[in-house]
């Protein structure tokens, strides 16, 4: 058994895919997902955090196939008692995979259909996970089968951007989720869209504006891009500020009093 250090918990249909870190040497570090004893999805309750150290089997899997290259053996995560902050989890991913433009995310150009999300095909890509740092991103809530959705625009340092990501982070689903409850009345998603983007947007700058962009499951050819983890994680406080701005344009007599944010 070996200790890593869960970096990203992203939303599947059945449950969580998980991807921790394995420091392989000083200041280097790699991912690695460890699978649960079956599927591909860790099931509910999850007891772990992201920043946690586990224990686990760092054998890769035999049947591994490109790009998820990333794949352990099945087995369990064990907790340690120890956890880092934020600041030093995305210290740590910058230390592991990292790219500034698009094709290095993952060794292939992303294609797009119709200017909707990317993708890549699955024989061309070298690996399944990788960061990189984000300029600028946009928001827009969306509603399917499962409720209330999130995709982001980003753009990059590089000066490329990727349209409609779904952002499958665990932390922000739940975010949003508080913030606006599980549907919105299809004619107030686009108000409660600016809410969102009003709220967060300044806040989602500097030196820990990070993504970790993953590859889904091959289908028909295809892994589609995703928004694995998106730094800053959400705040109580921008909870607060969201829920203060859908009161004002709700049918609330006395709006709540506006929220204070303590300064950066």
């Amino acid at each position: 058994m070996a200790e890593v250090i869960i970096s990203d918990i992203t939303i599947m249909r059945d449950g969580y895919c998980v991807i921790a870190l394995d420091e392989v040497g000083p200041g280097l570090f790699r991912s690695v997902r460890p699978m649960p004893a079956w599927g591909f999805a860790w099931r509910t309750p999850f007891p772990h955090q992201r920043g946690d150290h586990v224990e686990c089997d760092l054998r890769a899997r035999k049947d591994a196939q490109a790009p998820h290259t990333e794949d352990l053996q099945r087995g369990e995560l064990n907790a340690t008692g120890r956890k880092v902050g934020e600041a030093e989890l995305i210290r740590y991913l910058c230390q592991a995979e990292f790219s500034e433009n698009l094709h290095d995310l993952f060794g292939a150009n992303p294609q797009t259909s119709g200017g909707g999300n990317a993708w890549v095909a699955s024989g061309e890509a070298t690996r399944s996970i990788c960061a990189c740092r984000y300029r600028q991103i946009w928001f827009q809530l969306f509603q399917n089968a499962e409720g209330l959705r999130l995709r982001a625009r980003l753009g990059l340092f590089s000066g490329e951007s990727l349209r409609s990501l779904p952002v499958v982070d665990r932390e922000w689903q739940r975010f949003i989720e508080a913030a606006f409850g599980p549907r919105i009345p299809v004619d107030q998603v686009k108000q409660s869209t600016a809410n969102l983007n009003r709220t967060v947007y300044p806040r989602l700058r500097g030196k820990s504006a990070l993504a970790r962009i993953g590859l889904a499951r091959e289908s028909a050819g295809r892994c589609w891009l995703m928004l694995d983890s998106l730094f800053p994680q959400p705040q109580e406080v921008w909870l607060k500020r969201i829920r203060y701005l859908e009161g004002m344009r709700g049918e609330m007599g006395h709006p709540p009093k506006e929220p204070v944010e303590n300064a950066d």
